[in-house]
């Protein structure tokens, strides 16, 4: 987590150098194009993860469906063995496809939000989404193994024996524990990588930002008093 956060900021330094090629870097977060960037950019991880833990419901539903399907077309006495490769497939189509969108908008958000409000506002939103994400990344992986740890300690009767397994707070920790795998193992681990696309996607495209024809078409005023 500590590593992909300097990447990130290491890419977020390139794009402030060849953003600003005369070398006089200023990023006034009073600016107001800066700071709608800066709380914008905060949020976007949140996003991300809202939509990550809805994909692997959806995908969780799917695989549901087939398994029980299944369950219902074999017969019990033919001693035919499910068709566990059908179901690998179902899990893997679900994945890119889940997948697609969330890191699809993350990518573009850059290109749009540098067309519309310029470069000042895109030094707002990649610090922005970077610190957020950092947050997001450390919560959800030290949560969601705390939530699946709390799980095990239940089953080895930490809470005592008429607390272990069958219990109501056992069936509460499940629930936790399936919430908790996907917090650390989904969107956890992947957050900063898709903010490391963001930042280099803005490299890219810095040449789209500072021209004037193209960057900040919204903020056409501030441009010229920038000039």
């Amino acid at each position: 987590t500590a590593a992909a956060t300097l990447v990130a900021m290491a890419l977020y330094a390139a794009f402030l150098t060849l953003a600003y090629p005369s070398g006089h870097v200023a990023v006034n977060v009073v600016d107001p194009r800066t700071l709608i960037g800066l709380m914008s950019g905060a949020m976007l991880p949140y996003w991300f993860a809202a939509q990550t833990l809805t994909s692997v419901d959806r995908a969780s539903v799917a695989m549901v469906k087939h398994v029980t399907l299944q369950l219902r077309q074999l017969d019990p006495n033919s001693g035919d063995l499910p068709e566990y490769a059908k179901c690998v497939k179902v899990v893997a189509k679900a994945s890119f496809q889940e997948a697609a969108m969330p890191v699809a908008v993350l990518a573009l958000v850059p290109i749009v939000w540098g067309i519309l409000f310029g470069k000042e506002s895109l030094a707002g939103l990649l610090p922005g989404a970077i610190i957020s994400s950092l947050q997001v990344a450390v919560s959800a992986s030290s949560s969601g193994a705390a939530w699946k740890s709390a799980r095990e300690y239940i089953e080895l009767e930490g809470l005592g024996a008429r607390r272990a397994t069958g219990s109501p707070e056992h069936t509460t920790a499940i629930i936790a524990g399936q919430i908790g795998d996907t917090m650390k193992d989904t969107y956890g681990p992947s957050i900063q990588t898709v903010v490391k696309l963001m930042a280099m996607v803005s490299i890219v495209f810095i040449p789209v930002f500072t021209d004037p024809r193209l960057g900040g078409i919204l903020t056409p005023g501030w441009l010229a008093k920038d000039k």
